[in-house]
């Protein structure tokens, strides 16, 4: 394997980062990579595969629920997204369920979740579409900066 996007991505994202493929569920194309051969795996299980490499954000799992309706977007209460228990899930990063009650945020950072939820509802609605989204978002724990990190317009779990 050719050491160079070992190198890269290390120098660019740090030593432990995150590669995701698209159309995953449940955290099943999502992978930590914590040293160099996690990625090695990766690239020969996935040859010529395209991904989103990101840097690894310690931190609460937050998701919204949205809606893009003909009146605006309606946003949901965000609620914390339980990640890698492992006798739920097999995937380090893969969902293993919600716990709706109190957030572990702040309230200001719950109030920045919604706004900026709002406003990719806002941008995806412009694009003509209409209908169910979540968003996902991690928030640092030291300093409280929320990060989005993926959208999934569709007809997503938490919806019944």
């Amino acid at each position: 394997m050719d050491k160079g996007i070992e190198t890269y991505l290390a120098k660019e994202l740090g030593q432990k980062y995150v590669i995701q493929f698209a159309r995953s569920f449940g955290g099943n194309k999502t992978f930590f990579i914590k040293e160099q051969a996690d990625l090695a795996v990766l690239i020969k299980q996935h040859p010529h595969k395209k991904a989103k490499a990101t840097k690894y954000i310690h931190g609460w799992n937050i998701t919204v629920n949205a809606c893009v309706t003909q009146f605006g977007i309606v946003v949901s209460y965000p609620f914390y997204q339980i990640t890698g228990l492992s006798k739920l899930t097999k995937n380090e990063l893969g969902a293993s369920g919600n716990d709706w009650g109190k957030l572990p945020i702040k309230s200001k950072t719950v109030d920045e979740i919604i706004k900026i939820t709002t406003k990719i509802g806002e941008h995806i609605k412009s694009k003509g579409y209409k209908g169910i989204f979540g968003l996902d978002f991690v928030v640092e724990y030291e300093t409280y900066e929320v990060f989005t990190i993926e959208i999934n317009p569709r007809l997503i779990a938490t919806i019944p």
